[in-house]
């Protein structure tokens, strides 16, 4: 997405971020619920990945 951006500079709170996460969820939900085998990482702010990963629990079995 940020190469899509021209200028996009990275910053607490910036737009581009925060429309980040629902296409990562719902890329993530499309292909679980499809049965794909998918591989995910949220690494450096559990706290608002977290609760996105607790919601695609239903639909996976996961390893840690």
């Amino acid at each position: 997405m940020a190469h899509t951006s021209p200028g996009f500079v990275p910053g607490p709170g910036d737009e581009l971020s925060g429309r980040t996460l629902p296409v990562f969820f719902g890329v993530l939900e499309l292909l679980l619920r499809a049965g794909v085998s998918t591989v995910a990482e949220a690494a450096f702010q559990d706290r608002l990945w977290r609760p996105g990963l607790d919601e695609l629990a239903a639909f996976v079995s996961t390893r840690p």
